[in-house]
């Protein structure tokens, strides 16, 4: 295969020298279709679709699992349910000796008195208790912990881990059930100088709740909980089209609530397996054509601050709640707004009076999708047309429908959205006009029965579809061979290879990867009818698979230069011309809009309006509307707004250089020219400078040699659930040649540096200090609130008691420790 120019990347001693260039386009037609043709990859991509959708996770959730044995030994902070986990020996669990824990619990007794503690107490055992008292008094006034004071008397499920196995600890999760333990938990912690981290359902990649070397935390979930407080029970109010719910149930629950009734939300996201609280207090959940973040939707809040208290959030102050990442208090329930679906659809507006044409047969939700085959370009001229197809069929999308999300696989050239409206059957429950109770029966039991299914998913962050190398092997057989209900069960007749008449295709990495992106499309068609005949309610993805992934987030106009960016590079992958890169990509492009107003401080993207403004500004050598004449507005009727673009790619097969190429694309996308046709080089730069005689490129600009300006699309790199900033990481990626998320300098430097979010930090620092907060400071974002808190980066090494020794680390197993000591594959001091 030859290597098509359309990028030039190289990266020499962690640095990467981006190229851009668009002019030329080719590719080896013949070759590619080989894969989308090829009859064996069709055999593997089926095997694949077909056992992700009849895997047993997909039917049975699985409860709590656990080989620890637990140990009742009291109560602890507060009134919180306090139990001792012994476990076998292994890499996530802290052995807890009874002398630290009857350490761990004299602060509960301390609250009783000195007396009342010696009372208690044997004569002969009086010294030593008073010797251990004076000592734990003498370090609370020296603001000093007790060893094992926070880390030692845990809930049920021992150590807090992400669902993604990126960040491991053996901090203890406190499950508690009532407001009196939450208000003693904090109010306690408060007092012995612990830190109080909120976790949701572990989907974060990067340490949100706490990272991996913080200390002195305890992590609180609110799966068990349900509040005392009777008008925060769950609840809807039709007259307000608004319904309560606990911040730690899921959005199956929510579901299960509002959607018998003839609601849904008006923003939501692909999956309903993470929490309440969990999506409230995060960003970037949610979008649509005319709609931003899931939190946007939230009217009113109930919280518990520092001082034990339970307080209603409501108005201004709910900009600082939402997206807060638990860092002002708990959030303990929210009131948020849904959508009737008795309201009638809209079909058009009358020309001469403007007013609404209404469909009173319709205003419920419809879950619709298609997919669309493209004829793959062949040279430098197919190249702008097959973009311009793609981006027409993209923008008539989202013109047309209130939300969709799109996944194009590059292997078939196939474009897959899943979309919704409210052009449905109109419908408003039990009662009302538009009654159908037969439909209410089946939401209700549809609903119900997934609630139950995934009844502690809000904790657990539900089971991954694992894959690796070796599990591939066992799926990839050629029809009827293979174990059921796949197979016909007769021994697996292994798919050979079409590449390499040596091997089977899943030794061939680019078989695989082009069987698992195709595979893919049809895995989603199969979750997405079944969720629009059964609840109806928008979501539709259950259980994923682990990945790793790159976002951006950019203006909607730029999305053609984002998809021609990504189409470049895994055009540049599949024909080995990346430079120290062997990879092939396994999963599709994802993208979706949303329009964001600004309605969270602590939220890293600026509204459209925003980006537009500092544009203009920095770019005033094109007159006032510099972005309107460098990004050409979008055809009349699409909505402007931002794109979010997403490239994932699963994990544990043939990825070894997976981080590179997203690194590489990454540094792609930050590096895109208004004008793809002057790439970026010592004669092309971003900033325009009269006085130097710096000016906009134009074909006569290089001939002659001159310097000129082609200014940068803005780019967003954040998600702050998902997996940004990769760059070099000091100390592993010497050893592993690996580049890490979260380690991007510029990336960090730059969260907050556009129109209202150059005053994030100051405003939401202030709201903190009024809050007296500091008992719940923790976690990722504490590296921009306060740089001077310890521990607050990402860590990619382990901790002392481990696991340490994986294949990334052969060459060095003790780099992949923070002790630097790796002995018998476990971390040690």
């Amino acid at each position: 295969m030859k290597s098509p120019p359309l990028f030039c990347l190289a990266i020499a001693a962690a640095a990467l020298t981006k190229c851009y260039v668009s002019a030329k386009f080719t590719f080896p037609e013949n070759d590619r279709m080989r894969l989308i043709d090829d009859i064996n990859v069709k055999h593997a991509s089926t095997a694949l679709y077909r056992s992700v959708l009849s895997n047993p996770q997909l039917k049975t959730y699985a409860k709590r699992e656990t080989d620890s044995k637990i140990e009742e030994i009291g109560t602890g902070p507060g009134g919180g349910r306090l139990l001792r986990v012994t476990t076998h020996k292994s890499e996530t669990t802290a052995k807890v000796s009874s002398k630290e824990i009857t350490e761990a619990r004299i602060p509960r007794k301390l609250k009783k008195g000195r007396k009342e503690v010696l009372k208690k107490e044997k004569k002969g055992k009086k010294t030593s208790k008073v010797s251990k008292i004076k000592k734990l008094k003498k370090n609370k006034k020296e603001k000093k912990l007790e060893k094992n004071a926070c880390t030692n008397l845990v809930a049920e499920n021992g150590d807090w881990k992400t669902w993604l196995p990126d960040i491991t600890t053996f901090t203890p999760i406190f499950r508690p059930s009532t407001d009196a333990e939450l208000s003693g938990i904090i109010v306690s912690s408060k007092r012995f100088g612990c830190k109080v981290r909120m976790m949701g359902s572990r989907h974060s990649q990067d340490g949100l709740v706490m990272q991996r070397k913080e200390e002195n935390i305890i992590v609180v979930s609110l799966a068990s909980h349900a509040t005392d407080i009777k008008e925060w029970q769950d609840s809807i109010n039709q007259e307000t089209s608004t319904f309560r719910i606990g911040a730690g149930k899921s959005w199956f629950d929510v579901s299960a609530l509002i959607r018998p009734n003839g609601y849904v939300l008006k923003s939501r996201s692909a999956g309903a397996f993470f929490s309440v609280g969990g999506v409230i207090a995060n960003m970037v959940h949610g979008g649509g054509r005319s709609t931003g973040f899931m939190h946007d939707d939230v009217v009113r809040m109930l919280v518990l601050t520092s001082d034990g208290n339970f307080k209603e959030v409501e108005g201004e102050d709910l900009k600082f709640w939402r997206s807060s990442a638990g860092l002002l208090g708990m959030i303990i329930a929210i009131e948020m707004e849904m959508h009737s679906e008795s309201i009638p659809f809209v079909v058009g507006i009358n020309p001469s009076s403007g007013e609404p044409i209404f469909d009173i047969t319709k205003g419920g939700l419809l879950m619709d999708r298609e997919r669309t085959l493209f004829q793959s370009p062949n040279d430098e001229a197919e190249f702008p047309g097959f973009i311009q197809r793609v981006m027409e069929k993209v923008y008539n999308t989202h013109a047309i429908y209130d939300s969709a999300q799109f996944f194009f696989d590059f292997y078939s050239n196939s474009l897959a959205e899943y979309r919704t409206s409210f052009s449905g059957e109109i419908f408003s429950g039990a009662t009302g006009p538009y009654a159908d109770v037969e439909k209410v029966a089946k939401y209700k039991a549809h609903t119900e029965n997934l609630s139950e299914l995934y009844s502690d998913v809000s904790f657990t962050g539900g089971k991954a579809i694992d894959l690796n190398e070796e599990i591939i092997c066992q799926i990839f057989c050629l029809p009827p061979s293979g174990p059921p209900p796949i197979g016909d069960g007769t021994p697996c007749e292994k798919i050979p290879s079409s590449f390499d008449q040596e091997k089977f295709l899943c030794e061939v990495p680019i078989e695989v990867a082009a069987a698992l992106s195709i595979s893919l499309q049809d895995t989603l068609d199969g979750q997405f009818e079944l969720a629009s005949s059964t609840t109806n309610d928008g979501f539709f993805l259950t259980d994923p698979a682990l990945f790793d992934l790159v976002i951006v987030i950019l203006p909607a106009r730029a999305l053609s230069s984002a998809f021609g960016t990504w189409y470049g590079l895994v055009s540049s992958a599949l024909t080995h011309s990346l430079p120290n890169i062997n990879f092939f990509p396994n999963l599709n492009l994802e993208f979706r809009f949303l329009n964001p107003t600004e309605t969270a401080v602590l939220n890293a993207l600026p509204t459209i309006e925003e980006t537009r403004a500092a544009f203009n500004e920095r770019y005033n050598f094109f007159g006032p509307n510099a972005f309107d004449i460098l990004l050409p507005p979008l055809p009349e009727g699409v909505p402007d707004g931002y794109v979010a673009v997403e490239c994932p790619n699963v994990r544990n097969i043939f990825d070894k250089d997976a981080k590179n190429f997203l690194f590489a694309l990454q540094e792609a996308w930050k590096n895109m020219p208004t004008n793809p046709f002057f790439p970026y080089s010592d004669l092309v730069v971003k900033d325009c400078d009269a006085q130097n005689d710096v000016l906009p490129c134009s074909p006569t600009s290089l001939v002659e040699s001159k310097k000129c300006c082609n200014p940068v699309i803005p780019t967003y790199h954040t998600h702050f659930g998902k997996a940004w900033g990769y760059g070099v990481d000091d100390t592993t990626t010497p050893t592993t040649s690996k580049m890490q998320p979260f380690k991007d300098t510029s990336s960090i430097l730059n969260m907050f540096d556009t129109g209202s979010k150059k005053n994030t930090v100051e405003s939401f620092n202030a709201k903190r200090k009024d809050l007296d907060a500091e008992v719940f400071a923790g976690g990722a974002m504490m590296r921009w609130l306060d740089p001077a808190a310890p521990n607050s980066d990402f860590e990619v090494r382990m901790l002392n008691g481990q696991k340490c020794g994986s294949f990334d680390f052969q060459s060095d197993p003790d780099k992949e420790c923070i002790s630097d000591q790796c002995f018998d594959s476990k971390c040690v001091e």
